[in-house]
């Protein structure tokens, strides 16, 4: 039996309700890699680099010529991206910096709350699941009695299926999105991280010149 056939046979064993626990399924786990190939493309370049590149806004100079701007990847390149092309004062460069960094955490959170709701979702309907088929399964009571096992097989087969198949779909989901919520903490922690820095290196510059004057 191939994979196909088994999908079909246990969607015509486990009733209606294993069409939304499929896609269910497929929904999850599809975000789950989505999100995981989007965290892995972020790359952040160091203090040292960091320090550079703050320094240049701060003195109001274009970052296109660094090299430790063409090494960043992701999401640290985009903040400081946003920074280059708005980079006219201090307060407003500190406006934009903050700006790009909200941006950036609704960008890397925010299919998050959609695929906790998915995961919580999932048990919910194998427990709808083994309602519909307990009630196939009185009704095949009412009619014929309890002298047929073989019909009574039917309910009872949606009640278990539908259920295991829920906590299926949501005992491992739940684990992997937990890894991926504290990579999405860590990435954010770095861009904090960066802002702080950077914050701090146009502070001090712009301190400097008001000494200087």
């Amino acid at each position: 039996m191939n994979m196909l056939e088994f999908t079909r046979q246990l969607v015509a064993d486990g009733g209606i309700v294993m069409w939304p626990l499929m896609m269910s399924s497929v929904t999850i786990w599809s975000l789950l890699v989505y999100r995981s190939l989007q965290l892995a493309n972020h790359r952040f370049c160091s203090e040292a680099d960091l320090d550079a590149i703050g320094e240049a806004l701060a003195q109001g100079k274009s970052i296109d010529s660094l090299p430790c701007y063409h090494r960043l990847r992701g999401i640290q390149h985009y903040v400081i991206s946003a920074l280059n092309r708005d980079n006219s004062t201090p307060r407003r460069l500190i406006e934009s910096l903050d700006a790009a960094v909200e941006t950036c955490r609704d960008h890397i959170t925010g299919n998050g709350q959609v695929v906790r709701c998915l995961i919580h979702t999932a048990p919910l309907l194998g427990l709808l699941g083994t309602v519909w088929g307990m009630i196939e399964t009185f009704d095949v009571i009412a009619v014929a009695g309890t002298s047929e096992p073989s019909l009574l097989a039917r309910g009872i087969s949606i009640a278990m299926l539908t259920t295991q198949a829920g906590l299926l779909i949501a005992v491992p989901a739940i684990y992997i999105e937990r890894r991926v919520a504290r990579w999405e903490e860590k990435i954010m922690f770095q861009v904090d991280k960066s802002r702080l820095a950077l914050v701090q290196r146009i502070a001090e510059r712009t301190h400097g010149k008001h000494h200087a004057a």
